[in-house]
């Protein structure tokens, strides 16, 4: 470890606590962005085996320093809150469309296994495949309708997630559970975010008892789901799989499990370096958004072949090919594009905070899809359309249902300008329109 490791993971910190101390709350986009790198700066300086290079860590800083201001830019700080005035959001018949939205979840697992598709390997009939979206949908709008009913109710909640999670255990493919997941995530968070004002309390006790909790379950299921791995999928039934599965669930964690445990927890940055390294020293062409926005050029009728995968050593024998959440963006628009990419990013992300405060509740999914790309180590941004028609179903969806509400009466959205009557009084215009990118 350098002197310049620990100035710029430092450096990170600080950009981190600024835009803590600007914008009032940790839950904005520039502060935890920052805050999330801080601590992955800090877990690469852990590990000698994966200590990267200086100049990785000033450009992660850079980052998020651009970051940190666009949000600024486009959000400001946040609201208060007062006292008799607090709102909440409001969902109408979320518990229909809950019922409804996983049943389909459900149905798209059954007609896959009924029909023989072997989903670990070939996608589904489209009219199957269609089915997907309500994964993504609906623990969306859980997320969303949890975060404003008793605790009693969030149980109820938390049900659209287990056809994800059957689904993940037979295909053992972990980003089948974990995206949704991160959905339902995005979605409670977003709401509270916009509800409190932003004013969220990070650290409190129970708070990140419940963080720790939830890290170690996550850990457990990852290694459960790798363990599935060494299950033969193809040509197996579901009752052969589940049999195959308790036996697995019977095998203590593996060196080998621990290891792969431990690549991912501390090896983000390290392998961010190596890809870094090697687009400074020979550029390559950018790819003009056929990696981020593959899914909609798809369906705009071009030809976009898939990124082929680029594999590197990461410790001996074994190999890795994702380089964190801040490639892609390089890849499509270069290193210098790649920052105004991200400045983008939090202008709209500011943006979409002030317009949900104000009544438009559709864009609470462009709030919470920020909190569904920041912990996936690659990113997946708008390369699938089945996710991106989940986008448009619950931005309408959340349009039409979605209600301020404050004592039981319903508050019209607003666009947030004034203007002054003849009286002299200040009335807030209301006005329906659509937000959606």
């Amino acid at each position: 470890m350098t002197i310049g490791h620990i100035i710029a993971t430092v450096l990170i910190g600080i950009i981190a606590a600024a835009a803590r101390a600007a914008q009032g709350s940790w839950f904005f986009p520039g502060p935890i962005f920052a805050l999330y790198w801080f601590v992955q700066a800090l877990l690469s300086l852990v590990d000698e085996q994966f200590r990267t290079s200086p100049e990785t860590l000033y450009w992660i800083a850079g980052t998020c320093l651009v970051l940190a201001i666009a949000n600024y830019v486009g959000g400001g700080r946040v609201e208060p809150v007062r006292p008799g005035q607090e709102r909440r959001v409001q969902i109408e018949h979320q518990l229909p469309l809950l019922v409804v939205g996983t049943i389909g979840s459900a149905l798209f697992l059954i007609l896959s296994e009924a029909r023989g598709v072997r989903l670990s390997v070939e996608a589904a009939p489209a009219w199957i495949q269609i089915l997907l979206m309500f994964n993504y949908f609906t623990t969306f709008v859980a997320g969303v309708s949890a975060a404003s009913a008793s605790r009693a109710k969030t149980v109820l909640f938390l049900l659209p997630l287990l056809p994800p999670l059957a689904l993940s255990i037979l295909t053992t493919g972990r980003l089948a559970f974990l995206l949704p997941l991160l959905y339902w995530i995005g979605g409670f968070i977003s709401v509270r975010i916009v509800e409190r004002g932003g004013r969220l309390k990070a650290f409190k006790p129970k708070l990140l008892l419940g963080v720790l909790a939830g890290a170690v379950l996550a850990a457990l299921f990852v290694n459960i789901i790798h363990d599935f791995r060494r299950v033969s999928v193809i040509g197996s039934s579901a009752s052969d799989r589940v049999r195959a599965f308790e036996r697995v669930l019977t095998n203590a964690v593996s060196h080998e499990e621990s290891e792969d445990a431990r690549r991912t927890i501390l090896g983000q940055i390290y392998s961010f370096d190596y890809y870094l390294t090697r687009q400074l020293a020979s550029p390559e062409p950018p790819r003009w958004g056929t990696v981020m926005f593959r899914g909609p050029l798809i369906a705009l009728g071009y030809d976009v072949p898939r990124l082929p995968f680029e594999s590197f050593e990461m410790t001996p024998g074994y190999l890795w090919n994702t380089y964190t959440i801040l490639r892609p963006p390089i890849t499509d628009f270069g290193l210098l594009g790649s920052l105004g990419f991200w400045a983008a990013v939090g202008v709209v992300q500011g943006f979409a905070y002030r317009r949900a405060r104000r009544g438009r509740l559709y864009w609470l999914i462009v709030i919470a899809w920020f909190y569904v790309e920041l912990p996936l180590i690659g990113g997946l941004f708008f390369s699938y359309n089945i996710i991106n028609l989940a986008h448009v179903i619950a931005a309408v969806y959340l349009a039409i249902a979605g209600r301020w509400v404050t004592d039981g009466r319903r508050i019209r959205p607003t666009t947030g300008r004034r203007h002054r009557r003849s009286s002299g009084e200040l009335v807030a215009t209301a006005a329906y329109g659509w937000g959606i990118r």
